[in-house]
């Protein structure tokens, strides 16, 4: 796989897969979550009525959060552009924390929706974020790793926005 990694607000795409990092609690109210809710809006109800179905079907949290944690809320935005939200983050008392097992669920379930994609639209773009490395309270090198292990895509445009620093080590076959 392909990393390409590009100078450019991911709210500005207009077609193919965004992905995202979403916490379990159905709010996008900072980073990159808020940008996407800004820049298409209903992105956040469909993605906060399926952390809702989590809070409603259990009272104890840590259920809440394995009922949730691996879930990916994909969100048509219009025609040819499409969010996937994947929850991989928990928003603990003390700490946000990405949970990798679940960004590996979140990318197996993106893996399907293309796979079914492609079926009927071809193949298509996908970009992302750092993701999971900033508020989520990850570390980008581990990320990028997982997207390379477990995302099956030729290549995949990591959205950068001006002034951040492009990380020097990685996956750049």
């Amino acid at each position: 796989m392909k990393f390409h990694y590009k100078e450019l607000d991911i709210t500005t795409v207009r077609q193919g897969l965004l992905l995202q990092v979403c916490n379990t609690e159905g709010v996008m109210g900072s980073g990159v979550a808020a940008a996407l809710k800004q820049a298409f809006p209903g992105i956040d109800m469909s993605y906060s009525q399926l952390c809702r179905q989590g809070s409603n079907k259990f009272i104890n949290p840590k259920e809440k959060f394995e009922y949730l944690l691996g879930r990916v809320d994909f969100f048509k935005a219009k025609d040819g552009l499409w969010v996937g939200n994947m929850i991989a983050q928990t928003l603990e008392p003390i700490q946000r924390r990405v949970r990798y097992d679940a960004v590996v669920k979140c990318l197996e379930r993106v893996n399907e929706f293309l796979m079914q994609q492609q079926a009927t639209v071809g193949n298509i773009p996908v970009f992302a974020p750092l993701m999971g490395a900033g508020l989520a309270g990850g570390r980008w090198e581990v990320m990028e790793s997982l997207i390379h292990s477990y995302l099956n895509v030729p290549e995949i445009t990591i959205c950068v926005l001006p002034g951040t620093m492009i990380p020097e080590q990685g996956h750049r076959d």
